[in-house]
């Protein structure tokens, strides 16, 4: 059985869209971790693991303009930026070898970085930006 992500207080930030885009990041990140678990085919895999990308895309521009537009701390905003580039870089190797990595392996890197990410820096760029 696969782990999955619920949505708790411990990884709120209380800043409702990216709240919001968290709680979408979980939905997708939960529903790949059941189509690596089933049979479907490995395309369909594969075209789970690009809506998710996509959409995290989606949820990093959106904080990035944040910073921009608020004027975020340089140090946080260059640390929190070469997060995001990590961790697309990552979905890219996934997306290139999923055939040939473990699914819990993808699943175990999704769930701890997103909930670690967003722990440490996300609630940090939110108490910034109530600032």
């Amino acid at each position: 059985m696969t782990k999955k992500i619920v949505w708790s207080d411990q990884i709120r930030t209380g800043h409702k869209y990216i709240d919001l885009q968290h709680q979408e990041l979980i939905d997708l990140i939960n529903e790949l971790a059941d189509s690596l678990e089933s049979g479907v085919a490995v395309q369909e895999k594969i075209q789970v693991l690009g809506r998710l990308e996509n959409y995290v895309i989606f949820h990093f521009n959106m904080e990035e303009n944040l910073m921009a537009n608020h004027r975020v701390n340089m140090e946080h905003a260059q640390k929190h930026m070469k997060a995001h580039e990590r961790f697309c870089e990552q979905i890219e190797v996934y997306k290139r070898d999923l055939h040939a990595v473990d699914p819990q392996a993808i699943v175990d890197f999704l769930v701890t970085w997103l909930v670690e990410h967003i722990q440490k820096t996300d609630q940090e760029l939110a108490r910034l930006l109530a600032d």
